[in-house]
């Protein structure tokens, strides 16, 4: 396999694995909803699936980051020259996926208050916006992050598709004539 379908490969797995400890919160109040549960382990699953999951998520991150980084040495180039850009939690907007992402997370951390505010907090309607707040907030950070960037663009530096920059028409893409 090429390196970029490696590293979309590792992506998918980060997705993934945030998308299932996500999910983790929509399971944890099934203890006080479903009296036969009471004396069962589904507390102790629930929560070594929600940090197992957690720390898949963040170890293909860091997979990802450390092939980013080997990728930059063997180009010879400087980590900083080739993605200069903030960090993904703190960006917004980068592509039209982050602005998905950005928009999931502003609705569902509306929804998380208003539903701790108005609702009773312990009803599972916070659980609801909570699974969806750590999801979205998630994708918001790998979307528009520099991996996700770095993964959009081809390794050789050519930009021949990528929906984060405009080309203008009267610019001439590296590698067509």
């Amino acid at each position: 396999m090429n390196r970029k379908k490696v590293d979309v490969i590792w992506l998918c797995i980060s997705i993934i694995s945030y998308f299932l400890m996500s999910v983790m919160f929509l399971l944890m109040p099934l203890d006080n909803m479903v009296p036969s549960l009471r004396d069962s382990k589904t507390t102790i699953v629930v929560g070594i699936g929600f940090w197992g999951f957690m720390i898949i998520g963040i170890a293909a991150q860091i997979i990802l980051a450390m092939r980013w980084k080997a990728w930059c040495r063997l180009q010879r180039i400087s980590e900083r020259r080739s993605t200069a850009r903030k960090l993904g939690a703190i960006s917004f907007g980068a592509n039209v996926i982050a602005v998905i992402a950005d928009i999931g997370v502003i609705i569902s951390l509306c929804g998380l208050i208003v539903s701790v505010i108005f609702t009773d907090a312990a009803g599972y309607m916070c659980y609801v916006f909570l699974a969806a707040f750590s999801f979205t907030f998630c994708m918001h950070c790998i979307f528009n992050g520099k991996i996700y960037y770095h993964i959009t663009h081809n390794y050789d530096g050519n930009v021949k598709y990528a929906r984060t920059i405009k080309i203008n028409e009267h610019q001439k893409i590296e590698g067509e004539q």
